[in-house]
């Protein structure tokens, strides 16, 4: 069963691992290890040196509560202008096949533009010598 660790103050550490059936909240050297799921949507939002507080001081004063009834117990600990940041809408990321394809667009533009090139060095080169050619005398060439 996924559980997070906390410090004394019931801020967030780390997401751990703990037997199915472990108790809801128990203490340790770091703090608490919390068996209560974060509501809908908090996961997400965990970074470095940013998360989530359990109130531990509150659910020390209840009697043997079941996880769900303490899912409310969790805190975000981000000001409003955090949180605004980190829900507002992003643009969609590149995949890498769309990455991909789009070089392979580039790729053919730029071949059918070096072919193109190529073709009228060709075309200028045998004018070139046609020129040569008209220009030498016959016991020239």
């Amino acid at each position: 069963m996924t559980a997070v660790q906390v410090d004394a103050q019931g801020m967030f550490l780390r997401f751990s691992t703990v037997p199915d059936g472990d108790t809801v909240v128990s203490k340790n050297e770091e703090g608490y290890v919390i068996c209560v799921p974060f509501p809908d949507g908090f996961r997400k939002f965990v970074t470095d040196g940013k998360a989530f507080r359990f109130d531990v001081d509150t659910y020390l004063t209840m009697d043997n509560p079941k996880a769900s009834e303490c899912v409310h117990l969790w805190d975000e600990n981000f000001t409003d202008a955090e949180i605004d940041e980190l829900t507002k809408p992003r643009p969609a990321e590149t995949s890498e096949l769309d990455l991909l394809k789009q070089r392979l667009v580039e790729a053919e533009t730029e071949n059918k533009r070096l072919a193109g090139e190529s073709n009228a060095n060709q075309l200028a080169l045998m004018e070139l010598h046609m020129l040569v050619l008209s220009v030498m005398s016959p016991d020239e060439g």
